[in-house]
């Protein structure tokens, strides 16, 4: 199972060019607004409200719309154009919580390099290793201990085989 496909990818960029679109209209939007209240209308009042409830809603909205696009975008790229590590291991747990690593949310996903009968506790600790699985995905139907091949990017699983 591969989590990001070409199509997710072309669709993460449409969504980044229409919300940059978007973002473009409004700064120029408060451009010509200000430029008018500057200029032909002489309006101090009116430009420095432009200004400043313009700025502030530009701000907000490329802070919680633009930005966070932008950022999985260019995660993504890096996925796509990143050196990648392969591994068969055996299947731990995922968590239900979620959390943040480079601007995109992702579950733990730990899995165990080591083989499920081993006897010492503390050696299965060691052997096992936290990797990040996107929020987004749904995470498949895997029991623990069930054999796995992962590719990862880092810490990130990209392609999920059962096996």
């Amino acid at each position: 199972m591969e989590l990001y496909s070409e199509q997710d990818r072309s669709r993460t960029q449409s969504k980044v060019r229409a919300l940059s679109v978007m973002a473009g209209v409004m700064l120029a939007a408060i451009i010509v607004l200000a430029y008018v209240f500057l200029g032909p209308v002489r309006n101090q009042t009116a430009l420095m409200a432009v200004l400043v409830v313009g700025g502030a809603v530009f701000y907000y909205v490329f802070v919680v719309k633009v930005l966070p696009w932008i950022r999985y975008a260019l995660f993504q790229r890096d996925i796509q154009r990143g050196r990648y590590h392969e591994m068969d291991c055996r299947f731990v747990s995922v968590s239900d919580s979620t959390r943040m690593s480079d601007g995109v949310e992702f579950r733990d996903f730990v899995v165990s390099l080591e083989a499920e009968d081993s006897e010492d506790e503390e050696e299965r600790l060691n052997n096992q290793r936290l990797l990040l699985w996107d929020a987004d995905k749904p995470v498949p139907e895997i029991r623990p201990g069930q054999n796995l091949h992962v590719r990862t990017f880092g810490n990130y699983v990209t392609v999920l085989n059962l096996q």
